[in-house]
């Protein structure tokens, strides 16, 4: 458990597991008070912000994964494609912004 190295928790013995292929299932297991999770912090946000869920340490850690966009050369002709993602790329900017960019 790489997370658990991290933090410095070699100690650590899970009583068992669960897995999901989805995280918003992964998210609603922990809501429903079935274990722990490893959230993405724009995805939980919201449940933290609620009191649904609690983030028991502050230290954060950047993910080496990234989202990626996309385009062909037909659609990137098209004015609406153009909107679309001049208005996606500036609401992911302003989130980083606004929330770090973990």
């Amino acid at each position: 458990m790489v997370w658990a190295e991290v933090m410095e928790l070699r100690n650590l013995k899970s009583a068992g597991s669960l897995r999901f292929i989805h995280h918003d299932q992964l998210i609603q297991a922990a809501v429903a008070g079935q274990g722990v999770a490893l959230g993405i912090s724009p995805l939980v946000r919201r449940h933290i912000g609620q009191g649904q869920l609690v983030a028991p340490f502050t230290q954060r850690f950047a993910s080496p994964r990234a989202y990626y966009l996309i385009t062909s050369p037909r659609a990137q002709g098209r004015q609406e494609v153009r909107d679309f993602v001049a208005w996606l790329l500036g609401a992911a900017q302003l989130d980083g912004e606004t929330h770090g960019s973990q």
